[in-house]
């Protein structure tokens, strides 16, 4: 039977690579950047470091030999302390951050233009061309329309928007202008680990690749967690949500039946609502997004990577894994993987941290 090999974290740039940390932590999420932070270095050692780890200098971040991230020095910070000497915590994001800071500008164009081109338009000014992304989506579609001059695909059944609200919304940031039209056709972006910017779905409809195990008494003996934080977090969580077309007589209705005892029901207006269908995928997706911490995980795992007893497998966000935990009543099945984070520190070794939710929570 194949041994596990010890895991490791190494960063590599055009100046030098190394991979002996004091502490580190590397986060992937897929409603945010992909960041990693550590500390290095000792007295003594600052001039040479700042050569290599000054602001915008790139790194590519390998877990196991295998691309975690690719990004730029964002902050370094050095205390100086008698006792702790002076160790350099260094911040990497990818170059996606950016883009949540960065302003859109308002000539970019919304009418007879595809979705695609629009996005291409707003990250050009940060250096992103097509090669850049990728699109595991119908992008070719009309920007407002949702149609495709083709008819090569079925139309989109949006919400109409008029031309002005489509425009960009200076002091509105490129992300915040592709991330509001994105969710319009269903779709979400964020960074994968080669600097690129995938266009698509969360999947939570795969099969698992991660197998979660903490049981009591003899069946212990499978476990490989450290822990296990069963959230079901009901503030936001509506009893009932109805979205009322304002220009079309329509009503869509998505209720909680967790919730038929309590009355908290959401009511919201819609002006681009025009027929049924419009209506309850609204109400859906308005449910869905208040839901999210409703039926969540908070787990912690040693190590890297999921061993399945021949292979190490490292963790990713938009993933899927089993879960069952005997102390909150498992097994509980399915659920989605929507934050990794990686970590090193000293006196408790490597851990992995991960953030599940229920599956359908990330409608779109």
């Amino acid at each position: 039977m194949p041994s596990r090999r010890p895991d490791s974290i190494r960063i590599e740039s055009p100046a030098g690579s190394f991979d002996k940390f004091g502490s580190l932590t590397i986060t992937n999420d897929i409603s945010q950047s992909t960041e990693m932070t550590f500390t290095v270095g000792e007295d003594g050692s600052w001039p040479a470091l700042e050569r290599l780890l000054g602001f915008g200098s790139e790194f590519r971040v390998y877990l196991n030999d295998r691309l975690r991230m690719t990004g730029r020095v964002y902050v370094t910070d050095s205390p100086n302390d008698a006792q702790a000497g002076s160790p350099i915590t260094v911040t990497i994001r990818s170059k996606m951050e950016d883009a949540r800071y960065a302003s859109a500008s308002g000539k970019t164009r919304v009418e007879d233009t595809t979705l695609k081109d629009f996005l291409l338009a707003l990250y050009a000014p940060l250096g992103y061309a097509e090669k850049d992304f990728v699109f595991n989506a119908a992008v070719e579609r009309d920007l407002i329309t949702g149609k495709t001059a083709q008819g090569a695909l079925p139309p989109v059944r949006l919400e109409p928007i008029r031309t002005e609200r489509a425009k960009v919304n200076p002091p509105e940031t490129i992300f915040d202008a592709a991330a509001r039209h994105l969710k319009r056709h269903g779709l979400m972006h964020w960074d994968t680990p080669d600097g690129r910017i995938y266009v698509g779905r969360p999947d939570d409809q795969q099969s698992p690749i991660y197998r979660f195990r903490l049981k009591r008494g003899p069946a212990s003996v499978g476990n490989n967690l450290l822990s296990a934080r069963r959230v079901k977090d009901f503030s936001r969580v509506p009893s009932i949500v109805r979205v009322y077309g304002t220009r079309a007589r329509v009503l869509g209705v998505s209720a909680d039946l967790d919730l038929r005892d309590f009355h908290r029901p959401v009511t919201l207006l819609s002006e681009g609502v025009r027929d049924q269908a419009q209506a309850d995928a609204a109400a859906r997706r308005e449910r869905a997004e208040r839901n999210r911490r409703k039926d969540a995980f908070e787990i912690t795992i040693d190590g890297w990577s999921y061993w399945t007893g021949s292979l190490s497998i490292p963790f990713a966000p938009n993933t899927t894994c089993d879960v069952d935990v005997d102390t909150v009543g498992g097994p509980q099945g399915k659920y989605f993987i929507e934050r990794v984070q990686c970590s090193l520190n000293p006196g408790q070794g490597q851990m992995t941290s991960l953030s599940l939710v229920a599956p359908g929570v990330w409608e779109l």
